[in-house]
């Protein structure tokens, strides 16, 4: 499941950049449909067919025993970790409490008015954890209606505080197991709902990006406005973003030979120890093709070498094995999420912030092995 998830994003994102390319009648993130022509598009996404092709040799190197194994039920897994009831509920106002401090941390007023200090007051990598495991939370504390209406609640608002004050798409990450238990449930109209939410939340995110002061009630009407209003337009640059933008992105920091980025680099990015422990920290800002976009993992690694990246895609096809081995229906659902977030992250964040994710993923997987297959 996981390899079909990565193949269909690619190949979509792939179709859709050389679609949006020829048309050019779509207006595209930072204008990528008119500095390109469909031929340098083909050009460099040969180099990116080559990382696939590296991406099914990782899949097929990693052999896992999956016979032997029944899968655990979502309900008798809910049910082992509702003895966390508790534990879980105090992560839930420890969350809310976090991003709210965070926020008004962030705020700072001058003359009777407000404004936030920095572009995304909210966002950090932990904050991006925080956002992952809030989903997470919706699932694990889905057994008791109360339970459900108090992380439903927070899921909205902590989605909702994304998509407006820090316009990151990262806002439909705590609608993501809402609208998972509803279907779960078969509770079709609240589905709908909250699907239409998770969708309205991430094209205020998209909208929001053109507003550097967005903490007023006057940007917050604007910016819901243009995207009701304008709703088929921004729809269509939604999914540019989400999908084309990628391989805009690699041809972009490819051609141009933009940032920086080299092997000392790429270690920083893939060890996981806090920065203080590094002599030397690089320089973010290096890693950037610009001041608002990071070059992404993909194109980070393809400086350091061709041959870097493609070993890049190896382990991310051995993370998709990884994915497919984990027998508990609920986990491997949370992991094939975390992984299908990771296949568009790769393109457009920095590798430094993905790797928590591939380490995520890799945790999921060993406490599925030695925790539920033991008392199968």
């Amino acid at each position: 499941m996981a390899r079909a998830v990565f193949l269909l994003y690619f190949f979509i994102s792939l179709i859709l950049c050389m679609f949006f390319t020829y048309v050019k009648n779509y207006q595209m993130p930072f204008n990528y449909e008119q500095i390109f022509e469909v031929s340098e598009i083909f050009h460099y996404s040969f180099y990116l067919l080559v990382g696939v092709l590296s991406f099914l040799i990782g899949y097929c190197c990693v052999r896992l025993q999956t016979t032997t194994v029944s899968s655990v039920s979502f309900d008798a897994a809910i049910d082992r970790l509702h003895k966390y009831r508790k534990l879980f509920i105090l992560a839930q106002l420890f969350i809310v409490f976090y991003f709210f401090s965070k926020l008004f941390v962030g705020v700072e007023y001058e003359n009777g008015e407000q404004y936030v200090k920095n572009y995304r007051p909210l966002g950090d990598k932990i904050s991006s954890l925080l956002l992952l495991f809030q989903s997470a939370l919706v699932v694990f504390l889905s057994k008791h209606a109360r339970d459900r209406v108090l992380v439903i609640s927070c899921s909205v608002v902590i989605s909702f505080m994304f998509a407006w004050i820090d316009a990151s798409r990262a806002a439909i990450l705590p609608l993501v197991g809402v609208v998972y238990i509803f279907y779960k449930k078969k509770k079709y109209v609240q589905f709908s709902f909250y699907s239409m939410l998770l969708i309205l939340f991430y094209m205020m995110a998209i909208v929001g990006r053109s507003y550097v002061d967005r903490i007023g009630y006057g940007a917050l009407g604007e910016i819901i406005n243009t995207t009701i209003t304008g709703f088929d337009e921004v729809f269509v640059w939604v999914i540019s973003y989400f999908t084309a933008f990628s391989i805009f992105q690699f041809a972009y920091v490819t051609r141009d030979a933009l940032g920086e980025y080299t092997l000392y680099d790429l270690l920083y990015s893939i060890v996981p120890v806090p920065s203080f422990f590094w002599g030397h920290v690089p320089d973010y800002d290096n890693w950037r093709a610009d001041e608002f976009r990071p070059m992404g993992a993909v194109s980070e690694v393809y400086r350091v070498s061709q041959y870097a990246m493609y070993c890049y895609f190896f382990v991310v096809g051995c993370l998709a094995k990884i994915v497919d081995g984990i027998k508990t229906n609920t986990l491997k659902l949370f992991a094939l999420a975390v992984f299908l977030m990771t296949s568009v992250m790769m393109f457009q964040y920095n590798l430094r912030t993905i790797q928590w994710f591939y380490y995520l993923i890799f945790i999921l997987f060993l406490y599925d092995y030695f925790y539920f297959r033991r008392r199968v």
